[in-house]
């Protein structure tokens, strides 16, 4: 009888250092790293109308906007699920 192979589970950071080495991007999960799709024409240009209008809204404040190209911690320690993704209108505000 055949069982299923269960995925290795990697640490925050080798996923961090091999997303360096990465020509893709990659979404982690508690402990498990998931490819992610191209974005569309569509998607790019609304994902751009949206950054403009944050990013002017927010001219002067503490707050910054991210297209992406930049991984950022959605709950401290990860969110409940240890997720970690790439900015997309993502905007941290120091406080």
């Amino acid at each position: 009888m055949e069982t299923a192979s269960r995925p290795l589970s990697i640490s925050i950071e080798e996923y961090l250092a091999a997303e360096q080495q990465s020509d893709i991007r990659h979404e982690y999960i508690g402990g498990s790293v998931y490819a992610m799709a191209g974005a569309s024409d569509r998607h790019n240009l609304i994902s751009g109308n949206i950054y403009a209008l944050l990013h002017s809204h927010l001219r002067g404040k503490t707050c910054r906007v991210f297209m992406s190209d930049v991984k950022l911690r959605a709950h401290p320690g990860g969110d409940r699920k240890g997720r970690r993704r790439p900015a997309s209108r993502t905007r941290p505000c120091r406080r």
